[in-house]
């Protein structure tokens, strides 16, 4: 198991785990073997650094602190920023920073969760760990089992809505920290939770639907690039997600426009869909690689236990089923980083509730109704509204978790929740995020090639269809249409 380990006792873990006694705590660490030298495990000048994962703005933040040594600039981060280190990183990461002159622990994932990380703190023995299986390994070895419990409603909330929401697990006494926190754990074994960043979706752009398509579209191919970039500084293949949808096919576009080469798009679905159909053209037309996984109904029940173990049973076994069959496939491929399409209801405007915002509140979003079960969401109170509720609950917490069973063997980006990107975009008048608008928009203005092809969610052509998706909805779910309509020659 690639990950990492914190505990004020020593849990004896084995061998495969790199261990340093720093002041009250034991770090045990066994590091993915990708992006080796974006991990610090070190002390730096009176703090304990642990950073796990992958920073695709260290060649920024190296320019900005006019230094290759990438240990130097975190301590200078940490001497200018302090505990807020992790708001100026950009990735997939979680990491700790220990100051050990206070006895001070500061944990902290990164802006969308996008990395597991647990924190159990319970009668004077406390252990942060990235996988709920370590803590549980742990417990095995002080032979501790006794102290973890299963949290019940954790359960019901997992069969209602395929998700454990907010920072709940499987297990009462061990807690989520959760998108955009960090905890700090004092000397006295206290810990204390901040948020140090929250998407905000209140409007605030006065300017035109065309110069928010230009400013949207400097964000999204930095975030593109930025994703691209990092798998070449590593000599990295590209893999980048594709389908039928027009999210995924955003960020196979931008690539290719960029100048990027030798791109592998890998596409999951049932054969012969439109998300088969189309995903293989558009690859084709680019000049790319394209790899098929069939997603027959047999394979959605094949290795259910290890999909559940790596996503740490806080999702539904289906929503990980074509991620993880992706690593078992193309696991003989050098792939660093992977660019996918997912959460693209946020740019969307999927979660905005008729044409303005609404209050927070759960609703109907649950996949079954089996039992009378409805979530008690006492974080509703933090949210703005009810969009910006969804990305974090069900988002950041049903959908986006899926990546979990890729991350022992590669680490996963999605451009379309690239933090600057979606911080501009969240913050477009409503008028022109509902009903798919900007983003029809945005692809005919600037990708107009690449809104020739049939959009999986309203089977026609992107640039046929524009404004026409409350039409849609008022019609309901169309049925296939001939394979010889899917795309505009």
């Amino acid at each position: 198991m690639y990950g990492y380990i914190i505990s004020n006792s020593n849990i004896k873990m084995n061998e495969i785990f790199q261990c340093i006694q720093v002041g009250s705590y034991y770090f045990y660490y066994n590091p993915l073997p990708v992006f080796e030298n974006d991990h610090i495990f070190k002390e730096i000048n009176d703090v304990f650094v642990l950073l796990d994962g992958v920073i695709i703005n260290k060649d920024e933040l190296m320019k900005e602190y006019s230094s290759d040594d990438w240990p130097y600039v975190i301590k200078s981060m940490i001497s200018d920023y302090g505990k807020d280190v992790a708001g100026k990183l950009r990735g997939s990461f979680s990491g700790v920073l220990y100051f050990i002159d206070q006895d001070e622990l500061i944990v902290f994932t990164d802006q969308l969760g996008s990395k597991m990380l647990l924190m159990y703190n319970s009668k004077g023995s406390i252990m942060i760990a990235s996988h709920i299986s370590l803590i549980w390994d742990a417990k095995k070895r002080i032979k501790d089992i006794k102290s973890l419990s299963i949290n019940t409603d954790s359960m019901y909330e997992l069969l209602a809505t395929g998700s454990i929401l907010e920072d709940k697990t499987i297990f009462q006494e061990v807690r989520r920290i959760t998108a955009g926190r960090r905890w700090t754990i004092n000397s006295l074994g206290e810990s204390a939770e901040e948020r140090y960043h929250l998407f905000r979706n209140l409007p605030e752009h006065k300017i035109s639907l065309d110069d928010c398509i230009e400013k949207a579209d400097v964000l999204f191919r930095n975030a593109v690039d930025r994703i691209f970039r990092k798998n070449n500084e590593y000599g990295y293949s590209h893999e980048c997600d594709l389908s039928g949808g027009i999210d995924s096919r955003m960020a196979a576009w931008v690539a290719h426009d960029l100048g990027y080469e030798n791109i592998l798009n890998l596409c999951y679905s049932v054969k012969g869909s439109i998300d088969n159909k189309v995903s293989k053209k558009i690859a084709s037309d680019l000049g790319n690689s394209y790899y098929f996984l069939p997603m027959d109904e047999h394979i959605v029940y094949d290795d259910i236990d290890d999909r559940v173990m790596l996503s740490n049973g806080q999702i539904h076994y289906l929503t990980s089923t074509g991620g993880y069959r992706s690593i078992k496939e193309l696991s003989n491929k050098k792939i660093g980083l992977c660019c996918t399409g997912l959460l693209g209801e946020a740019q969307k405007g999927n979660w905005i509730e008729g044409t303005k915002h609404t209050k927070p509140k759960y609703t109907s979003n649950r996949m079954s109704a089996f039992f009378e079960f409805n979530p008690e969401l006492g974080s509703s109170n933090e949210y703005d509204n009810y969009e910006q509720m969804s990305l974090y609950e069900f988002g950041l917490k049903a959908v986006f978790p899926s990546i979990l069973v890729r991350q022992q063997q590669v680490e996963v980006l999605s451009p379309l929740i690239d933090t600057d990107y979606l911080e501009f975009v969240f913050k477009i008048p409503l008028k022109w995020r509902i009903d798919n608008k900007f983003i029809q928009e945005y692809m005919c203005k600037k990708y107009p090639d690449a809104a020739k092809y049939v959009w999986q969610t309203t089977r026609m052509p992107v640039d046929n269809f524009r404004g026409g998706y409350i039409f849609l909805k008022s019609l309901g779910t169309l049925k296939e249409i001939p394979s010889g309509l899917l795309i505009n020659y």
